[in-house]
């Protein structure tokens, strides 16, 4: 595959424009073309001195249009990448609030919600050195629920189910787990969790808050599900895609939506009814130090943990999120928010299956523990562990799972899954659950 400068070389981009690139580690075509089209606003000189990108501001924009020209018609990008990119795309067509508002779009409430954002990473930073030894109490040790079992991971497309894909997951991994043996879970239905959750959060009026605005939930909503209604089987209550009923936040337009719940769907889930033990943290005065450990012990206990972490943006940029990075999807690693990055409405739930202590061959995925690059804050905070869980991208996430296996000396890590570095959980998290069922 052809080096890439040697692409923007040859389209007339000089060593001054090529260099600055080459230097913030984007050497592959593909992971310069996501940098690329992920930055739009590269044109403005304050963004331009945070990523050490020397161009001039009048025709920065210019120069990353023509970047992006130069690769998209090159000819060596690895086979179906743009397609993966258009599929990536379709997830993440919202901008990051901090965005939004800075743009003026937003709204008075999504100020709020930046201004709390703001105030909620500011605090983080100063609590980071108070909490790492906490953070360096962590197991020296593997912890594996998922074993040898053939578990594929799911994949929710472009509807933003991930905290019923997650919750799902805990309940699936929790029941195979509590059978014995090695039997492959069986598949609950996340649609089923999400619509009810969702007309009861339609009815309870909190639609109209950013966090729910375009389809999205919180662990509290299922968990009323799951004590009231239940879990059915996916052969009851098939999962599909997001309809235009999701969108449509009244209760007209959700009786009318076409994925109806059934009464043999209920009647399933009422066999199989859960209680949640949870925590709600978004605010940083309601977090819990030693979060990280937290769910090592529940781990240790044999309970899968679910998480639902923010989509930390930089406020200068669109659609640039951790959960969107060029790093994430590629090694499946999820980078370390940078200490000035905001939260957006966006986050992402999993679910937690593992923990490994550190990556016995750390060289085969490039190093990205900040969102941008290293930051002092992080100085001899970060424990080298991660933590294992199942994603809902299906299995083509990671695109580079060959890597991620020779990063853990482990050639039977499954497609679908990834890591998060301890740091992430102990600093970072918004909610977190287990199921227990109910006798």
């Amino acid at each position: 595959m052809s080096n890439l400068a040697d692409i923007l070389f040859r389209a007339g981009f000089g060593e001054d424009k090529v260099g600055p690139l080459l230097k913030l580690g984007f050497y592959t075509p593909e992971a310069a073309l996501t940098f690329l089209r992920n930055h739009p606003s590269i044109e403005r000189i304050e963004v331009l001195r945070l990523l050490d990108l020397r161009w001039r501001p009048d025709e920065a924009a210019a120069i990353r249009q023509g970047m992006i020209n130069a690769i998209e018609r090159s000819g060596f990008l690895a086979p179906n990448f743009l397609d993966l990119e258009n599929r990536q795309e379709q997830r993440f067509d919202a901008l990051p609030l901090g965005a939004t508002v800075l743009n003026g779009k937003g709204t008075p409430e999504d100020q709020d919600h930046v201004a709390e954002a703001i105030s909620f990473v500011s605090a983080v930073e100063s609590q980071a050195k108070q909490n790492r030894l906490q953070m360096r109490d962590l197991p020296d040790h593997k912890i594996d629920l998922l074993g040898t079992r053939a578990w594929r991971a799911r994949d929710q497309g472009s509807w933003p189910a991930c905290v019923p894909f997650s919750l799902a997951a805990c309940i699936e991994l929790a029941r195979a787990l509590s059978s014995g043996g090695l039997i492959t879970p069986t598949r609950q239905s996340a649609r089923f969790l999400y619509r009810q959750a969702r007309r009861q959060a339609i009815e309870g009026g909190k639609v109209a808050s950013p966090a729910y605005r375009t389809g999205g939930l919180k662990f509290e909503d299922v968990e009323l599900v799951l004590s009231s209604y239940g879990s059915c089987r996916e052969i009851f209550c098939q999962d599909a895609y997001f309809e235009d009923a999701d969108t449509k936040n009244d209760i007209a337009a959700w009786k009318a939506a076409a994925n109806e719940i059934t009464n043999k769907s209920i009647q399933d889930a009422q066999t199989k009814k859960f209680l949640m033990e949870r925590f709600d943290f978004p605010k940083f005065t309601e977090r819990r130090s030693g979060m990280a450990r937290t769910v090592c012990n529940w781990l240790k206990q044999g309970c899968p943990v679910a998480v639902a972490i923010a989509g930390f943006a930089d406020p200068l940029k669109e659609k640039a999120t951790i959960w969107h990075s060029e790093a994430f999807w590629e090694y499946g690693i999820l980078p370390i928010p940078a200490p000035h990055a905001i939260v957006g409405t966006g986050g992402h739930a999993v679910c937690i299956v593992g923990y490994v202590p550190e990556l016995p061959n750390a060289s085969a995925v490039p190093t990205a523990e900040n969102f941008y690059k290293n930051a002092a804050f992080y100085d001899n905070l970060v424990s080298p562990g991660y933590f294992v869980f199942r994603n809902s991208y299906d299995i083509y996430f990671p695109r580079k799972n060959l890597a991620l296996r020779s990063a853990l000396k482990d050639a039977n890590f499954p497609e679908g899954y990834g890591l998060i570095p301890a740091a992430v959980m102990e600093y970072f998290v918004w909610e977190y659950g287990i199921v227990k069922p109910i006798p």
